[in-house]
C-alpha cells in the first residue's frame, strides 16, 4: 500500500511540477535568480528516460508519457553537496534513439535542452543511458563536451576499488571490462593504463572464455559496461570468487542475479553518487543520483564525490 501511494504521489507530482513550472519564462526567471541573487547554485540540467516499462510507471501515468516522448518535462530536483540540478524526463526509449528515422527528433531534443540550460544559466547538461554515446558517434556533439563520460569513468574507478575493499580482493585483481572499446569503456582504459584491465567487446565471448581459462578459480572482477541484457551471455563462464560489477542502466534483473549466484559468484550494482533527489530516483538508483548526472569534485579527495555500490 505504501509503495502504491509513493508511486501515485510521484506521478501526480510530476504532472503538477511540469504544468506549473515547465515554461520558458519560468526557467528564465529561475535563471535570473540563479545568477544574480543565489550565486549560481543551479549548475546542471539532467535528462532521464525510461529503460523499461517499470521505470516509466515509476514516474508518470501512461497517458502523460504519450505527451512527452520528445518534449522534456520537468520531473524533479537533485543536489550533490552544494551543487543543484533540475531533472527533466522524456518517454522515448533506447529503440527510439537507435532508429535512424528519429535523428531529427534527437537533434531537436538536444537543442531544447541547450535552450533550457541557457535560460537557467546552468553550467552543464547531462543525459542518462546510451544517448550521450550516440550523440558523439553521430557527430551531434563533440566528444569533449560529454560530461557524462568523465563523471562515469571517475565513479567506475572508485567503485572498483570499493568492491575490492569490501570483498577483500588484492590490488592486482584482474578486471574484465565488458564493452571495453565503448563510450565509457574506452575512457576507462585511457584513465587506467595498467595491465590488469582486459577489454571484451561485442562478439568477444570466445576471448572471454580464454580469459576465464587463464584466471579460472582466481578472484576476478567482471565490469559490465555493455548494453542492457548482454550480461547474461557471459554468466556461464563465471565461477565462485568472481564479482560482477554492473554500471549498465537498468540494473540486472532478478533472473540475471539468480544465475550469477548459481555460479557461486556475486553481483554489485553502481547505484550512483551520494546525493539527494526530489522525488528520489526509483528502483536500483534509490538513495543517490546517477553517475552521469553528478559533478566532479573541485579538489581531489574532498569528499564531494562518493560512489554508491549495492550488493544485489
Amino acid at each position: 500500500m505504501k509503495k502504491t501511494l509513493i508511486k501515485h504521489g510521484r506521478r501526480i507530482g510530476v504532472v503538477l511540477l511540469s504544468s506549473l513550472l515547465g515554461r520558458d519564462w519560468v526557467y528564465g526567471l529561475i535563471g535570473l535568480l540563479n545568477k544574480h541573487v543565489l550565486g549560481r547554485p543551479i549548475k546542471s540540467v539532467f535528462l532521464l528516460y525510461p529503460a523499461n516499462k517499470k521505470y516509466t510507471e515509476a514516474y508518470v501515468y501512461h497517458w502523460y508519457a504519450k505527451t512527452m516522448k520528445w518534449s522534456p518535462r520537468l520531473v524533479g530536483l537533485l543536489r550533490q553537496t552544494s551543487n543543484w540540478g533540475l531533472v527533466f524526463g522524456i518517454s522515448a526509449s533506447d529503440d527510439d534513439f537507435l532508429n535512424k528515422a528519429e535523428i531529427e527528433n534527437i537533434k531537436l531534443l538536444v537543442r531544447r535542452l541547450d535552450r533550457i540550460k541557457g535560460l537557467l544559466r546552468a553550467d552543464q547538461k547531462t543525459i542518462a543511458g546510451i544517448l550521450p554515446s550516440l550523440l558523439v558517434s553521430r557527430g551531434i556533439i563533440p566528444a569533449d563536451e560529454s560530461v557524462e563520460r568523465k563523471t562515469t569513468v571517475a565513479a567506475v574507478l572508485q567503485a572498483i576499488e570499493l568492491v575490492k575493499e569490501i570483498e577483500q580482493m588484492a590490488v592486482e585483481t584482474p578486471v574484465i571490462v565488458l564493452g571495453g572499446s565503448g563510450f565509457i569503456g574506452s575512457g576507462l582504459l585511457e584513465a587506467n593504463p595498467n595491465n590488469n584491465f582486459y577489454p571484451v567487446d561485442v562478439g568477444g565471448k570466445g576471448y572471454f572464455g580464454d580469459l576465464s581459462e587463464k584466471f579460472f578459480s582466481q578472484p576476478m572482477i567482471v565490469l559490465n559496461l555493455t548494453k542492457k541484457g548482454a550480461l547474461s551471455e557471459y554468466i556461464p563462464y563465471l565461477w565462485p570468487g568472481v564479482v560482477v560489477l554492473n554500471e549498465v542502466y537498468p540494473e540486472p534483473g532478478k533472473s540475471e542475479v539468480a544465475a550469477i549466484k548459481e555460479k557461486g559468484a556475486c553481483c554489485y550494482h553502481i547505484a550512483g553518487v551520494k546525493g539527494r533527489a526530489w522525488p528520489a530516483f526509483p528502483r536500483g538508483y534509490q538513495g543517490g543520483i546517477p553517475c552521469c548526472a553528478s559533478f566532479l569534485p573541485e579538489k581531489e579527495g574532498d569528499g564531494s564525490f562518493e560512489v554508491i555500490v549495492r550488493k544485489m
